[in-house]
């Protein structure tokens, strides 16, 4: 094919000029082979350097409280796979780094380096659907979220027949 005698054309006239060449060769020589050896190399060092550590998230939602029982109520569990509370925050109040989406006045609080925690001031609206959004600076440099924004929902009202029975009166 026409195509394969012009790429044999180039190949020798390339031969004749590193022929007529020879200190250009070599270094050409030199130059590919450092080439690939520093591109070897560099690759080597880019798979090997270190790797942020995964953190995966999970959030409990809020469970219903009975109001006949005069709980405050339940909080927002959000719990992570590694130690990410800075250590002097732990046990106390705090303002962690992220969006909360309707916002609902309570404390925020780690309860262990694991374990954050949404403590509302008042009950949870029914039904009501809210997202957090971890900031990107929320755990430290050498770590990531696997997942940074969830959503989840307040309890809705239910209605239930705690107990079903026929009376009859003996009178009537």
């Amino acid at each position: 094919p026409p195509w394969a005698s012009w790429i044999g054309g180039r190949l020798a006239a390339a031969v004749r000029w590193l022929k007529g060449h020879p200190a250009m060769a070599l270094l050409l020589l030199v130059l590919l082979t450092g080439l690939g050896v520093g591109g070897y190399y560099g690759q080597q060092w880019w798979k090997n350097r270190p790797q942020p550590m995964a953190v995966k998230v999970s959030v409990t939602p809020p469970k219903a409280t009975d109001p006949a029982e005069q709980l405050p109520p339940s909080p927002l569990i959000i719990e992570f796979s590694a130690s990410v509370a800075p250590l002097p925050e732990v046990g106390k109040e705090t303002k962690p780094l992220l969006s909360f989406d309707p916002s609902l006045p309570g404390v925020w609080r780690w309860k262990d380096e694991r374990t954050l925690e949404f403590q509302p001031k008042e009950e949870w609206p029914l039904g009501e659907k809210y997202q957090i959004e971890f900031k990107s600076k929320f755990v430290p440099e050498h770590m990531h979220l696997t997942k940074a924004s969830f959503e989840f929902q307040a309890p809705a009202f239910t209605a239930r027949v705690a107990k079903s029975e026929f009376y009859q009166d003996p009178v009537n």
